[in-house]
């Protein structure tokens, strides 16, 4: 059993350990002169996709073991409240993903929503539907990921994963 818990664990914390091209949004943000629809509707939908490929990224940099990956999309202040309820900063989630004892799985990201707390801070929920090279392995994790606009485009800057329970 403790085997098992520890499999799951590391694969959980490496879940966690997700990406886009540059941002370019109107260069006033969402809600500024020039952007499309009454409230700047077309960079809020410019924003929503760079946030959602982030995601996409940062799920493929796990499954990959890509540490610089990862560390391009992570802010410098990121911090993650795993499934077994730990904190970690930026250097623990990147040194886990590089942890020789990590475990190699497949993810596939569902239920996306992306919402605008204000313009430069995006909430992203969703579900994590992660599988091991063992096919009875499969576990469906439930996150909440918040995201910065920085100078350097949208960073990763709060993370939060919730494990499923089986019904």
């Amino acid at each position: 059993m403790n085997r098992i818990a520890r499999t799951i664990g590391l694969i959980l914390l490496t879940v966690w350990t997700i990406a886009a091209g540059p941002l370019e949004p109107d260069a006033a943000g969402p809600s500024g002169p020039g952007a499309a629809g009454p409230s700047g509707a077309g960079a809020w939908v410019s924003d929503e996709k760079e946030i959602v490929a982030l995601e996409n990224r940062w799920t493929a940099a796990i499954m990959q073991g890509d540490t610089a990956a990862l560390a391009a999309i992570l802010d410098n202040r990121f911090v993650d409240v795993t499934w077994t309820g730990r904190f970690r900063d930026r250097d623990a989630a990147l040194a886990t993903l590089s942890s020789p004892d990590r475990a190699k799985t497949e993810q596939r990201l569902e239920d996306l929503r992306v919402r605008f707390a204000v313009k430069d801070v995006a909430v992203v929920t969703g579900v994590n539907a992660v599988t091991g090279h063992d096919p009875a392995f499969a576990v469906r994790v439930h996150f909440t990921d918040v995201f910065v606009r920085t100078s350097l485009g949208w960073k990763a800057f709060s993370a939060q994963e919730t494990l499923e329970k089986p019904e």
